[in-house]
């Protein structure tokens, strides 16, 4: 499930782990993991040939900007880090 010509994956895909990383991991969050989702959703927002409306992208510009902040309020000595890893990783599989 992932966009043409990118590794990117689907918007809904992203959208579904980004909610379901912020649900189960609300307190061990790694700034790794909601830099790359903050970068996915910018990268949603403003590429030019994604057929998507106008309030999705300041949706997406939006949630970008939350999970930015995330990642800058996160702990980098966070010990849950691989945990986060490996479950966005086959999450988004």
């Amino acid at each position: 499930m992932t966009s043409a010509n990118t590794n990117l994956p689907e918007p809904h895909v992203l959208v579904g782990a980004a909610m379901f990383l912020m649900t189960q991991h609300a307190q061990s969050r790694c700034p790794g993991i909601c830099h790359a989702i903050a970068q996915q959703f910018a990268w949603l927002a403003h590429h030019p040939a994604r057929d998507i409306s106008a309030e999705q992208r300041r949706l997406y510009r939006r949630l970008a900007e939350q999970w930015a902040e995330m990642a800058a309020s996160a702990d980098p000595r966070n010990p849950r880090q691989e945990t986060w890893v490996a479950g966005a990783g086959t999450y988004l599989q």
